[in-house]
């Protein structure tokens, strides 16, 4: 540099004579090194065309620290005199750029984080797995992000300059609570919100969001950013899992009902037993606390698996009865008999639980004379079961699978033992009818399993 002015020092930490006298070069001991090939070509362009030039570039200072600064110059023409002992006229003109350097450091601080926000920004607008818009104070839609519009059927430019609220994402109802948000985000609150938004499809979206104040550097609030998740498959998980607990929850309860039947088989028989020195009574009440430990067991496996019903076998329903009419214990006057032979594709431990649930219900009802009868439907896949107890009124026998229904006289009764037997039909897929028996004199169950 032939000639510096200003602040030289204070910007690049050299004096200008150092500039000047050439100790210290401005394009190779100043200039930032990722910047030189760019500078240079800009100013050997506005040489080459005459004109001047503008460039924004990175200066190292005498430190080590880097800044930012802004150039302005141009190319003149400068005359020189070559001679003074003659009366021609002997000046030569030179090209040389004349210009100004100004310190941008702060000034391109603030451009670059503006930059980084807008492309925060962008990432965010754009992001396929959000609904996004851009909404002025007043709730007059900006923009709309291209997600959003997906659920409507609307153009982005239909959409902006209309009223958010007026806008086809919110179900009637809505509108008022719209316009509450907006106001709320409007004065400075961060909103959070869950709704549904109809679809062309007719099936309901819902979605979780927010509304955003978006603030300018003295606080106030220059806009709004309205983003929402959608969390319909979320939300059907959860029902779906909620219900799964609710099912496990019953479960639960129904096998804490179907213990009882074999803890008070073991508990006549151990009492009979001391009173009489019968060891018979213990085997019988050995087999009910076998039967006990297999409750347990499918209660944990269940409850771990969330499945009522496992592997499906192919089961002799006349085996199921005959093995529950030992550890249920019904007494020596009671019996039962098997019609045929009939077989079915279930869960053995939860089929093992429904016959022991309409045992223990026929001898309840119908006293240690209960003869019950099972055997094949005809023309269709399943069995029925029937009794010679007292039979249903037809006016309860909608009611007898409901949880807590019971049709004893007393208050004994949990009703829990019928609507056990209607999950496990349930948890199969199969059906079951109750009516009179056609056989015997009590109720009949027919269980369909086609």
């Amino acid at each position: 540099m032939e000639s510096v002015d200003g602040e030289c020092e204070s910007l690049v930490g050299y004096a200008a004579e150092e500039l000047e006298s050439g100790d210290v070069a401005w394009g190779e001991d100043v200039l930032h090194p990722a910047d030189r090939e760019e500078t240079w070509a800009v100013v050997q362009r506005a040489i080459e065309r005459e004109e001047p030039f503008e460039c924004t570039y990175r200066v190292v200072t005498a430190d080590g620290t880097v800044k930012w600064v802004w150039e302005r110059g141009r190319v003149v023409d400068v005359g020189k005199e070559q001679s003074t002992d003659s009366d021609e006229d002997d000046s030569t003109t030179s090209r040389v750029l004349e210009g100004f350097i100004t310190d941008v450091t702060e000034s391109q601080a603030r451009e670059q984080e503006l930059e980084r926000n807008e492309r925060r920004f962008e990432a965010v607008f754009n992001d396929p797995n959000l609904l996004v818009g851009l909404l002025d104070p007043d709730g007059t839609v900006l923009d709309v992000n291209q997600t959003a519009l997906q659920y409507v059927d609307l153009t982005r430019s239909e959409s902006i300059g209309e009223a958010f609220e007026s806008t086809p994402w919110w179900a009637d109802g809505l509108q008022d609570d719209v316009e509450r948000w907006v106001d709320a985000a409007a004065a400075g609150e961060y909103v959070e919100y869950e709704a549904t938004h109809p679809t062309g499809d007719g099936e309901p979206t819902a979605v979780e969001g927010v509304f955003r104040p978006v603030r300018d550097e003295a606080g106030a609030v220059t806009a709004l950013v309205v983003s929402a998740r959608d969390v319909t498959e979320r939300r059907k998980r959860e029902r779906e899992l909620q219900r799964q607990n609710d099912r496990l929850g019953e479960f639960a309860g129904f096998v804490s009902h179907d213990f009882q039947s074999p803890l008070s088989t073991a508990r006549g028989r151990l009492e009979l037993a001391l009173e009489t020195g019968d060891l018979d009574h213990v085997e019988t009440a050995l087999d009910a606390v076998e039967r006990i430990d297999e409750l347990r067991t499918d209660l944990a496996s269940t409850l771990r698996s969330g499945e009522i019903i496992a592997e499906r076998e192919r089961i002799a329903v006349g085996d199921v009865i005959e093995r529950v009419w030992a550890t249920a214990d019904p007494g020596s006057e009671a019996s039962f008999s098997v019609a045929g032979s009939t077989h079915i594709e279930a869960d053995l431990d939860a089929f093992h639980r429904l016959i022991e649930n309409l045992v223990r219900n026929s001898v309840e009802h119908g006293g240690p004379n209960a003869e019950v009868r099972v055997g094949r439907l005809d023309g269709e896949d399943g069995f029925y079961y029937e009794d010679d107890g007292p039979g249903l009124d037809p006016t309860v026998r909608e009611k007898i699978f409901l949880p807590g229904f019971s049709t004893k006289a007393s208050r004994d009764g949990t009703g829990m033992g019928m609507a056990s037997v209607r999950q496990i039909v349930l948890a199969h897929g199969w059906e079951i009818d109750v009516g009179d028996a056609e056989t015997l004199d009590g109720a009949r169950f027919e269980i369909r399993t086609g």
